[in-house]
């Protein structure tokens, strides 16, 4: 049975993936490419600094938004985590695009140095700390649908940047798509 093998017969194909690797799958004369290139993602430096001690802040999270960072939030005080005082420090989109082929160290170096002005910290460095980077972080000007699909080239588009930009946003938008394409194949 060809239908259960790599390769073999198929009814739809779902793509997950952010705007800029969707369009390469997409024909330029399907509606599809159209809405998805409309849609521009900002990038994310994010950075994660473990503390040995936990730090006497009033508060788990912060908006910034300046210069460097947009938000940075005590990752510890979420339930089931690890004890040790974890921070987690997102740079700001207009930051992070300005700084994207920076090396992981430079971010670091910077973002602390911007996390330990705002909040005055002045104790011992992190006991461990990395960097990640995200080309494609958050849309600027998320699609107005959920879901996009093309009954005709029988492909389906999900993701957080069609459904509000959020994490919970790219579930819920890839279970409509599922539950879309369930529903037409009946």
């Amino acid at each position: 049975d060809e239908s259960n093998t790599p390769g073999g017969l198929f009814d739809a194909v779902i793509l997950s993936q952010p705007p800029a690797q969707t369009l390469p799958f997409i024909p330029n004369s399907s509606e599809l490419h159209r809405k998805i290139s409309a849609v521009q993602m900002d990038p994310c430096w994010a950075v994660m600094a473990v503390f040995d001690q936990p730090l006497k802040f009033q508060y788990d999270g912060l908006y910034v938004n300046k210069e460097a960072i947009s938000w940075m939030a005590r990752n510890s005080s979420k339930p089931q985590r690890p004890p040790m005082e974890t921070w987690v420090i997102h740079g700001a989109p207009e930051w992070s695009a300005e700084n994207i082929e920076r090396s992981r160290q430079e971010v670091i170096d910077r973002l602390l140095q911007a996390f330990y002005e705002i909040t005055g910290y002045a104790g011992q460095p992190p006991v461990y700390v990395t960097a990640h980077r995200w080309r494609y972080s958050q849309a600027r000007n998320p699609a107005d649908e959920v879901n996009l699909r093309d009954d005709d080239l029988k492909l389906g588009v999900c993701g957080d940047w069609l459904n509000q930009s959020r994490v919970e946003g790219a579930f819920l938008s890839g279970l409509s798509l599922a539950n879309r394409l369930n529903t037409s194949m009946r």
